[in-house]
């Protein structure tokens, strides 16, 4: 088990520096000893993790297939926190690859939900943010808006500057979109300053991370 969990840790760092090829590598070892010793909640989060992996390389059938493995398996042990994590990466598969945002809207819907029922603020606003993108595409602004404002919120109260750069960068597309640009502007230069200060940051101490495990 611990050593499925390494694997998976493994995965999580190749990813986070968009080492993808070498992300699969280990979520998919980390899979094959999961399945095997019966651990539906590691599975279920592997397959998750391969899922959004294959989403990002465009290969759709592979990333559905996985994706919703893993909703059946959360759904199975009642995890409200996985369950709520593979429908946001569901629907960005909607969103981003087959460009259903109407379908993508009512995953999110979902995972919304789902994220309301738990104590994870940082997860919630994530959804709400990328639904209000979602609902940009089918120009429903003014519900954009309330799910960036409540996102707002919630951001304020845990100061996590990786979710106040999504932030900022969601609201400049928004806008954007809405033909407001100076309020575009001015969100993507906060969003810019905030990208550049979290890449500084954490790339050096990810690298040296993976060297130590090495």
């Amino acid at each position: 088990k611990s050593y499925s969990s390494l694997l998976s840790k493994m995965g999580n760092l190749y990813y986070s520096i968009l080492n993808n090829e070498k992300a699969l590598e280990y979520y998919q070892q980390a899979l094959k000893i999961t399945e095997k010793l019966g651990l539906k909640i590691q599975t279920g989060s592997n397959l998750n993790s391969i899922g959004t992996i294959y989403s990002d390389l465009k290969e759709n059938d592979k990333a559905k297939f996985h994706l919703e493995k893993a909703l059946k398996i959360a759904e199975e042990i009642n995890s409200d926190r996985l369950k709520g994590q593979i429908l946001i990466n569901l629907s960005m598969l909607y969103a981003t690859n087959y460009l259903d945002y109407t379908k993508a809207y009512q995953i999110q819907k979902q995972a919304i939900q789902t994220l309301r029922k738990i104590n994870i603020p940082s997860n919630l606003a994530g959804a709400l943010i990328y639904q209000a993108l979602i609902l940009k595409e089918l120009n429903q602004f003014n519900a954009g808006i309330i799910h960036l404002q409540e996102a707002k919120e919630i951001i304020a109260t845990i100061g996590d500057m990786t979710l106040q750069r999504d932030f900022h960068q969601a609201s400049s597309e928004f806008y954007e979109a809405k033909k407001n640009f100076a309020k575009a502007l001015s969100f993507y230069q906060k969003y810019t300053s905030l990208k550049d200060s979290i890449f500084t940051e954490t790339t050096s101490a990810k690298i040296s991370e993976l060297e130590t495990k090495h």
